[in-house]
């Protein structure tokens, strides 16, 4: 299980390896780079329960909690939502749910991921953002 420092350790390597590009279209090259890795929910788990209401693309959460341990699997249609769902599930996978619901997603913003998000795409990363703490401060088996 991840303690706080991992989960601050993930956060400070993401924003290292975005802020270390000097170039704003590299650092979306990353992005789309990290979405590109990371494995697309099957269509049968992307059910609307598990969609992301308030997200101005398709997005859906995978929720689990293992013993207590938080795991989460993210998709979107578009490759920049699937990039930081990626990111986020690699800071907070493994982590204790207790931890995961009072740990905030600020180090994307840090790392200049969501500079060019308009209001729409901030109000939807803030409903990602909810949906995986009200998971985690009261989880059940998998949403």
């Amino acid at each position: 299980m991840r303690g706080q420092e991992a989960v601050l350790q993930a956060q400070r390597d993401i924003v290292e390896r975005f802020t270390l590009l000097d170039d704003p279209l590299y650092a979306y090259e990353l992005l789309l780079d990290v979405a590109r890795r990371s494995p697309p929910l099957p269509d049968s788990e992307r059910t609307v329960a598990r969609r992301v209401r308030g997200c101005q693309s398709n997005a859906w959460l995978k929720l689990e909690a293992r013993e207590g341990v938080f795991f989460l699997e993210g998709d979107s249609d578009t490759l920049v939502i699937r990039g930081i769902l990626a990111l986020v599930a690699e800071v907070l996978n493994g982590a204790p749910c207790a931890l995961v619901a009072e740990t905030p997603l600020d180090f994307l913003q840090e790392a200049g991921v969501t500079d060019t998000f308009d209001a729409a795409r901030r109000t939807g990363l803030a409903a990602v953002a909810e949906t995986i703490r009200s998971f985690a401060a009261h989880p059940n088996p998998s949403r």
